[in-house]
């Protein structure tokens, strides 16, 4: 069983799961499939004023689609205003099935928030500006992630080494 800190692509998903999941999503009225895609975009979870920020719904209004997509079982809250679909398939495919202009503007919006913080997850950084192809924020994000992650100045190297392969990708890529 998959729990909810796997992270799976549209692509991941079998055929047949993804598209219920899909069928699911395209009978939500507007309001609830925006939230759903903005928290598949977020990852992990979200906070409520991040997914009113990313769906630009009045408090109410996200307060309404929330409460719903929890009936249905779509997603799940705790903390006290924290959310996520409660399926990484079912994140998985809302993310993929979100269109490539709002995905874009998913990612980018929550990149400026976690930019906005004293101390943003270098991981998420990564994630997020590696999805818009922003390779001059990608790039400082996976060495502080890659330097989170190792334990002493002897795996400098390592480091050293996923930024140059970051670096030659965002090139190749142009």
């Amino acid at each position: 069983m998959l729990d909810s800190d796997t992270h799976l692509s549209g692509t991941d998903v079998p055929g047949s799961i993804a598209d219920g999941v899909s069928r699911r999503l395209a009978g939500f009225p507007d309001r609830e499939r925006a939230i759903c895609e903005a928290v598949a975009i977020v990852g992990r979870s979200c906070s409520f004023e991040l997914v009113q920020r990313l769906v630009d719904l009045s408090e109410s209004d996200v307060v309404a689609g929330l409460r719903r997509l929890q009936d249905l079982k779509f997603i799940g809250e705790g903390p006290p205003d924290e959310f996520w679909l409660r399926s990484p398939m079912m994140a998985a495919v809302a993310a993929a099935t979100t269109l490539s202009r709002q995905r874009r503007r998913l990612h980018t919006t929550v990149l400026e928030v976690l930019e906005a913080t004293d101390h943003p997850d270098p991981a998420s950084v990564l994630a997020h500006a590696a999805a818009i192809g922003d390779a001059h924020r990608a790039v400082p994000a996976a060495r502080a992630a890659a330097d989170a992650l190792l334990p002493g100045p002897q795996d400098d190297g390592v480091a050293q080494l996923v930024e140059a392969v970051l670096a030659v990708a965002a090139v190749t890529e142009r």
